[in-house]
């Protein structure tokens, strides 16, 4: 199971997408690991033949498990000699009338809402809800139709959180429209603690709601295995609360001025077509880049106590979710390639991001991150950096300044650039 984070400790095995036997090189996506911040492809860095697979779909298992044995490809035999074989008069084979018709072939489904397999029926019988086994089992567990869960997952597959849900759902008493019968004292609790008192179920006379099934109802919801959104916003709040505990943080700030920047873009993009144009976030991410050349202190992480300096420049952008939370995959290589290249890669980026589908080497290898806030407004932004780097870029939006040129005052377009540095860069 690989590190997909400092923070990360364990990951579940959601799927696998290679079977024993099979010939994988490197770079080839081989399983899906599901962790607090969304499914991510975990790669294989070696060639060779895929010999076992050690963990199940479905199974939780800490960072550093083996999760499959990878032999060497086999080397192929020498060709056979060939041998000239004598010639031999053609033989007159009689061939029957009529051919019997072969016995249908039996297809293994999964009944639906089970995860069992069985046998006679047609490959048609395999649509339905995109599922694990492991998930499936838990769905016939809990008494859960499938059928009606939303998926939360890559391409719309249910999870087990989805399945977790549903079963919440399923169990919660039915809303009614009738007053319902509470204490003063238990209301009063429940409008603290924001419990809905409408799934509470009420031990005192008649079904009245007391103090007492408030706080049992709150504990029970304090156990419930929280949502993917709400866990990946936990991991991130721990995660930041963390980096922003034990490294102390220095900021500098800068003001930009991007007229000439923007004046160029304008008039690169009015030769290419809507979908090749760039944005101005793509030169502040190549700007990052080849500054971060010269200042190799910055473009680094921490590993066993020390900054270690990265040749390579991998500059990790900040992509919030739509359904909330927040990922940093890295753009390999920022400060190579055209401009282009940049922008078709970033705009992949991002989508995959948002669709769940991001590499484990994307979410690994960030040696600085950038996080940029003028889309939504923001003149400034002081960032946390993220562990183990050792510093973070803010950007904020362009918005119109006075500035001096050449000894007179005159409206420009400037941006607000903040880098947060730790110990030892």
């Amino acid at each position: 199971m690989p590190s997909l984070g400092a923070d990360m400790t364990a990951g579940t095995l959601a799927r696998w997408r290679v079977s024993p036997g099979d010939l994988v090189s490197q770079g080839d996506i081989i399983a899906e690991v599901e962790t607090d911040k969304g499914l991510i492809e975990v790669e294989v860095f070696e060639t060779g033949v895929v010999e076992a697979l050690l963990v199940e779909e479905g199974e939780k298992v800490p960072v550093g498990t083996v999760l499959a044995e990878i032999g060497t490809v086999p080397e192929e035999p020498p060709p056979p000699e060939t041998v000239r074989a004598p010639e031999l008069a053609a033989e007159t084979v009689p061939v029957p009338e009529t051919v019997p018709p072969s016995a249908p072939e039996t297809v293994p489904v999964v009944e639906p809402g089970t995860g069992i397999m069985s046998a006679g029926s047609s490959e048609a019988d395999l649509d339905g809800p995109m599922a694990t086994p492991a998930v499936r089992r838990r769905a016939h567990e809990l008494d859960v139709s499938l059928e009606g869960v939303h998926g939360s997952g890559a391409h719309g597959r249910i999870t087990l959180d989805d399945v977790q849900g549903a079963a919440r759902v399923e169990a919660a008493p039915p809303l009614s429209g009738e007053r319902v019968r509470i204490s003063p004292y238990a209301r009063r609790i429940a409008e603290e603690r924001r419990v809905d008192v409408a799934r509470v179920r009420g031990t005192g006379p008649g079904g009245a709601i007391r103090a007492q099934d408030v706080l049992a109802a709150e504990a029970r919801v304090a156990t419930t295995p929280a949502s993917p959104a709400e866990r990946m916003q936990r991991a991130i709040a721990a995660a930041m609360t963390r980096a922003n505990d034990e490294i102390p943080h220095y900021y500098v700030e800068h003001s930009i001025d991007m007229g000439n920047a923007l004046a160029w873009l304008r008039e690169t993009n009015a030769s290419l077509s809507v979908s090749e144009r760039l944005v101005s976030g793509v030169l502040v991410l190549r700007a990052a880049a080849l500054a971060l050349r010269k200042h190799k202190r910055l473009n680094a992480t921490w590993q066993g106590g020390v900054a270690v300096p990265s040749d390579e420049v991998h500059v990790g952008l900040a992509v919030s979710l739509r359904g909330g939370g927040l990922v940093a995959p890295a753009l390999l290589n920022t400060d190579e390639g055209s401009l282009s290249d940049l922008m078709r890669r970033m705009t992949d980026l991002v989508s995959r991001a948002r669709a769940g589908t991001l590499r484990s080497s994307e979410v690994t290898s960030a040696t600085i991150t950038l996080t940029a806030l003028g889309e939504r407004g923001v003149e400034s932004v002081t960032p946390i950096i993220f562990p183990p780097q050792v510093a973070i870029v803010g950007c904020g939006a362009t918005v119109e300044r006075p500035w001096v040129v050449e000894g007179q005052v005159t409206p420009r377009p400037v941006m607000q650039v903040t880098l947060a540095g730790g110990q030892g860069a």
